[in-house]
């Protein structure tokens, strides 16, 4: 996730006016614009102030090189989704636990703090949850609280990642944060190849 994507993501889902960061960032409204749309790279000091200026903070992850969190794919599956490639959207929900077990412990739920937006898909949204708190709890890490949001469970067993799968699975065979969440995939699905 860019610099410009986190500080974008986080005024918008704390519903801070443009112009009330900008002001407390020293800044412009158009600068901070630029910034948010990408078309220009803040110099640290002035991206320490635009957090601050939401409450937050700039963190240096070490060992995070090239692993992406929970919040980080969202926009790739809601394309995967959008182009009906729900094996796409799929992969990435693997690759969300292999980058969260390939880490420290502490990096994992470092990277899985931030609260996802949604994916537009109900199954996956529950999907995601159920991959992070799945991973986190296989490293005695605590889940971030986003994962247990009554809209992050399904209501009913659906299977993932086709909801018309013909096949049946033993409850055995269906993860625990899954089973939860009434997801249904088969754990050997999640493996990484």
């Amino acid at each position: 996730m860019s610099i410009a994507t986190a500080l974008s993501a986080q005024r918008r889902r704390h519903g801070f006016p443009a112009n009330e960061v900008a002001a407390r960032a020293r800044t412009s409204p158009a600068a901070l614009s630029h910034i948010e749309a990408g078309r220009r790279l803040p110099r640290i000091d002035l991206a320490e102030r635009i957090a601050e200026a939401m409450g937050s903070r700039i963190v240096v992850l070490p060992g995070a090189r090239g692993r992406r969190g929970p919040a980080e794919i969202v926009d790739d599956i809601r394309h995967d989704l959008a182009q009906a490639h729900h094996d796409w959207a799929f992969r990435r929900l693997i690759q969300l636990s292999d980058d969260l077990r390939a880490v420290d412990p502490f990096v994992a739920a470092v990277l899985s703090a931030e609260r996802p937006e949604h994916t537009g898909s109900a199954l996956f949204d529950a999907g995601l949850a159920a991959v992070t708190a799945q991973a986190l709890a296989t490293r005695d890490m605590p889940t971030p609280s986003w994962t247990r949001e009554p809209d992050r469970y399904l209501a009913e067993s659906t299977y993932l990642p086709d909801p018309q799968a013909p096949f049946d699975l033993r409850d055995d065979e269906v993860p625990d944060e899954f089973a939860a969440r009434n997801v249904r995939v088969h754990r050997l699905d999640l493996e990484s190849v």
